[in-house]
């Protein structure tokens, strides 16, 4: 039963992505759809995090511990910290929060 959800969204994520290149060389997009689908990716990457940070699972609650990190990732990444960087900090803080016992 997974088998074909895998193969179709495994098809359906290379059409998308060959389809970029080969649309944007025939049709040219004016510059407001360009700075809305960028803003519509932000807004889909941040809804992302913000659903994988506070659903921890059914059993559990959100955990305090991740949300410092995500908080202090983002905050981060605001000041222009570098992705791995800004990767490294908000695992520590998510971890020595972890340590001194917060959920």
């Amino acid at each position: 039963m997974w088998i074909p959800i895998v193969v179709g969204l495994t098809v359906g994520t290379l059409a998308f992505r060959l389809a970029g290149p080969l649309i944007g060389g025939v049709w040219r997009p004016g510059r407001r759809l360009e700075s809305g689908l960028a803003m519509a990716a932000t807004v889909m990457l941040a809804a992302l995090v913000a659903t994988s940070t506070v659903d921890a699972g059914a059993d559990t609650g959100p955990s305090a511990a991740r949300i410092a990190g995500v908080v202090l990732a983002c905050a981060a990444a605001w000041r222009g910290l570098s992705l791995p960087w800004l990767v490294i900090a908000a695992a520590a803080v998510t971890a020595g929060l972890r340590v001194l016992g917060v959920p």
